[in-house]
């Protein structure tokens, strides 16, 4: 028991300080928090104007001081010192008991850094912080810069403040661990929905493709059959009409069955187009300009409640295209979107660059990883509504009467890009 009121009052008030660092400690998740406040807390309980917390690197065999109380910049989370008998943190740490230096220049053996002379440190106590297993966490050291005739309260005090921060520092490292640990499985699940997300995309991409390809190949069967059908009626009709040229009531039937020839030939040549089977004339071509020039065709298409946007990036390269297709797919978007404003809207052709990388490519096996044109072509009509989007581009199919749409032109466009 403290032999004088005044070493009473001061045991006193030293338990206290370990009793509010104990509840701040358990309200405090952030470990360089708590150590700072562990330094402050020490430091007031022995009245000295520094301290700090050092934590043991077993790759460096030293002590760095991790967090302290009073010290200039440029000391705490910088300077070290070897974990043996050549400093006094490396002596209590070495023999696990308190090291008392009541006065440092009496301490020959010391090899201590110029930080302590340069904030003029005298006498220092260190004690050692234990850590779980066997290896210790680090050194608990309060400095001062006077001589201090320390008692063995003063040192019960920050040893046993010393066993409490090490329980502390052990809870502490142990919520960190468990937090990364959660982090870390937040982004395995992220990481597995998004593959799952990405496997279930490709999925639906693959059949819907299965699906048009399939598609394209029976039309362009039908189609070419067709085709040679026509050519063959075409030829009859052109006979036909030679023979019946005098007769005008047989000429105009015979017009009239060449005329529906002829939609019957574009008709197959739409459907040809969709199957991929219409031959392509590609180049090199401007295709800001091009789009500039397919802008003055679709002005008169679109109808006077229609007003025409262009967007055109100013660094597009060349690209490798048939113009006239590519021509006849924006004509065919720019008339769906104008049926799609019949009260008036606004149409806008956009031109930029676009990367695909090799991640892109993975997702669909038709993508080749590189620099491409892209052109956009948006309107402001009502759009499509999701239950039938994965239709729109099959032919013959349309959600317009019968006398507005035949449903090929998005089916052309499809057939033209892919």
């Amino acid at each position: 028991m403290p032999d004088s009121p005044a070493k009473l009052q001061k045991v006193l008030r030293q338990q206290a300080a370990i009793a509010r660092f104990g509840t701040f400690a358990l309200r405090e998740l952030d470990l360089m928090k708590i150590l700072t406040e562990a330094a402050r807390v020490c430091a007031d309980g022995l009245n000295v104007p520094f301290s700090k917390v050092c934590r043991y690197r077993a790759e460096h065999n030293d002590l760095i001081s991790v967090a302290g109380y009073g010290w200039q910049d440029g000391v705490i989370g910088h300077v070290s010192s070897r974990a043996d008998a050549s400093s006094p943190q490396g002596r209590a740490f070495a023999t696990g008991e308190p090291s008392i230096c009541d006065d440092l220049q009496k301490e020959a053996g010391f090899l201590l850094p110029s930080f302590y002379a340069a904030h003029g440190i005298v006498s220092t106590i260190d004690v050692l912080i234990k850590g779980s297993g066997q290896q210790p966490y680090g050194v608990l050291e309060i400095d001062s810069n006077q001589q201090h005739d320390y008692d063995e309260y003063d040192i019960n005090f920050l040893t046993g403040f010393a066993n409490v921060l090490a329980e502390v520092v052990e809870t502490a490292s142990l919520v960190e661990a468990l937090r990364a640990s959660v982090e870390q499985m937040k982004v395995l699940v992220d990481e597995k929905d998004r593959m799952l997300r990405d496997k279930s995309i490709a999925d639906l991409k693959l059949r819907q493709s299965q699906k048009m390809e399939a598609v394209g190949q029976l039309t362009g069967g039908v189609a070419h059959d067709l085709n040679n059908i026509l050519t063959v009626i075409s030829g009859t009709i052109e006979i036909l009409a030679e023979a019946v040229a005098d007769q005008p009531d047989l000429a105009a039937i015979a017009r009239m069955m060449d005329e529906a020839a002829e939609r019957g030939a574009h008709l197959t040549q739409r459907l040809l187009a969709f199957a991929r089977k219409q031959p392509l004339q590609p180049r090199e071509i401007d295709v800001n300009l091009l789009v500039t020039d397919a802008a003055s065709l679709l002005r008169p298409a679109l109808g006077e409640h229609v007003e025409l946007d262009l967007a055109l990036a100013g660094d597009i390269p060349p690209a490798l295209i048939d113009p006239s297709q590519l021509t006849n797919a924006l004509l065919n978007l720019a008339l769906n979107a104008r049926d799609a404003m019949p009260h008036g809207g606004r149409l806008t052709i956009v031109t930029g660059n676009v990367v695909f990388n090799d991640d892109d490519a993975s997702l669909n096996s038709e993508i080749v990883a590189g620099n491409y044109v892209a052109i956009t072509v948006i309107d402001s009509g009502h759009g499509i509504p999701a239950s039938i989007l994965d239709q729109v581009f099959e032919p013959f199919f349309t959600t317009k009467d019968v006398d507005r749409g035949s449903g090929l032109g998005l089916s052309m466009v499809y057939g033209f890009v892919k």
